[in-house]
């Protein structure tokens, strides 16, 4: 497991600095929050992605923090062809190879739910596309998704789903922007930020009429048991 720096820089000119700007007292500040928010959505993406860990060669490589897709090895669905990745000797955690594209069907995440209750995972979100969460919507179920409209209001038009009730608990779907071809579900007591250097802002040198500065953090995420967490892989986009 690896430590990555997660940097972002920000600069901001000496004229914008004295500008009288509407719905802001000074505009570093907005602009330092606005770096911030960056930072960490940049941590964010890295957690849900199939990315590995890496391994600092001095001079050359910097570290990465393996993201939770390559954690998961046990619960794990892989299309035609795919391997799982997964902790490895050494610390590092290998991405997985997704395999051939398939559709996303509730087929598919019962058998990762069952599979991971066996293995005594309790899971409670899971994470997808925007298209496959309109997919996940359609699921059926057992019970009657349409209800009565009251004849004395208007009606609403009720499309989207925002949690599954399956044979082993509630899940709570949510649609991430940095997910296209997977679904990952965990369990978020046994997954962390394991942090070396928390987030901070130091200043930088000013080339000339500007004001420098670089957000930044050094984090690592844990998987404190990856069986808390399941992974629905080579998904079609549609």
């Amino acid at each position: 497991m690896f430590c990555q720096i997660f940097e972002n820089n920000g600069s901001i000119s000496g004229t914008a600095m004295e500008a009288d700007l509407a719905g802001r007292e000074k505009e570093i500040t907005r602009q330092k929050t606005k770096k911030g928010i960056e930072l960490l959505n940049d941590m964010e993406s890295r957690a849900v992605a199939n990315k590995a860990s890496v391994a600092e060669t001095p001079a050359s490589v910097t570290r990465k923090t393996a993201g939770a897709q390559a954690w998961i090895a046990t619960n794990d669905s892989l299309g035609a062809g795919g391997s799982s990745g997964g902790w490895s000797s050494g610390g590092v955690v290998a991405a997985a190879t997704a395999g051939t594209a398939r559709t996303f069907t509730e087929a598919l995440l019962k058998g990762v739910l069952v599979t991971g209750f066996t293995n005594g995972a309790r899971y409670k979100a899971v994470f997808m596309s925007g298209a496959h969460k309109q997919v996940a919507s359609a699921f059926t179920g057992i019970a009657d998704i349409r209800v009565a409209a009251n004849p004395t209001q208007q009606a609403t038009i009720v499309a989207g789903a925002d949690r599954y009730m399956s044979d082993f608990g509630a899940l709570d779907f949510y649609p991430h922007p940095d997910l296209t071809d997977a679904v990952l579900g965990i369990n978020p007591e046994f997954w962390a930020w394991g942090t070396y250097r928390g987030v901070q802002t130091k200043m930088l040198a000013s080339n000339g009429d500007n004001v420098k500065w670089q957000t930044l953090a050094e984090k690592a995420l844990i998987a404190k048991n990856e069986k808390q967490g399941f992974c629905i892989r080579a998904l079609s986009y549609a």
